[in-house]
């Protein structure tokens, strides 16, 4: 039995019946309302709660697929690495303008983040 997700709370009209799917509850992905409202349910749940943090966690719903967990891990990686480098210019452009102030010149707090 695999189950499968609502993405967004809901009621519809099933056989009749008013059903109420609240965001994020578990369904039997062979239930009569999943079939009528696909649209309305997800493979994996949007939200995962935890009692610790968690710092990084890949999970694939992609398992069976090599070809599409490989291009989804390539997208992902790009993203990283322009978020990298774009993060280093910044830090490169900030030691840059701390360098060309005047020995022993401070930084004024109190002044309009604006005028700089």
């Amino acid at each position: 039995m695999a189950f499968v997700f609502v993405k967004q709370s809901a009621s519809v009209g099933h056989n009749g019946a008013k059903v109420r799917l609240s965001k994020g509850d578990a369904w039997d992905d062979g239930d009569p309302v999943v079939k009528a409202f696909p649209d309305m349910f997800s493979k994996r749940p949007e939200v995962v709660k935890s009692s610790v943090e968690v710092v990084s966690k890949k999970v694939s719903v992609f398992e069976d697929d090599p070809a599409t967990l490989a291009a989804g891990s390539n997208a992902k990686a790009d993203k990283a690495a322009k978020a990298a480098a774009a993060k280093a210019d910044k830090g490169e452009k900030a030691e840059a303008a701390k360098a060309s102030r005047p020995a022993g010149a401070v930084e004024d707090a109190s002044a309009d983040p604006a005028e700089k």
